[in-house]
């Protein structure tokens, strides 16, 4: 899968370029919603992430959670994540 440089999920990534995950679908976005971008495409087009580029909203399609993944890419996005709720949790 081929990541978009300069968004947020391939920084969360490292800045790679490229990344293999598991990926089958039977149902794909066609298209992306409103004020949202594509971070990341399959070598066939399918958008596999898209996120907000003001916001901290990603959405991955692929299956990160998959404990058959990179543990290091799933730490990296769920990190990221956390972070983001742990700064804008009221203080």
């Amino acid at each position: 899968m081929n990541l978009r440089p300069g968004t947020r999920t391939a920084t969360l990534l490292g800045d790679a370029e490229r990344i293999t995950v598991r990926s089958g679908h039977h149902q794909a976005m066609t298209k992306v919603g409103k004020d949202l971008v594509v971070a990341a495409l399959a070598d066939d087009g399918v958008v596999e992430a898209t996120e907000h580029p003001h916001r901290w909203v990603v959405a991955v399609q692929w299956q990160s959670e998959d404990p058959a993944g990179s543990a290091e890419q799933r730490a990296a996005l769920f990190g990221g994540f956390a972070a983001a709720c742990a700064q804008a949790r009221p203080r």
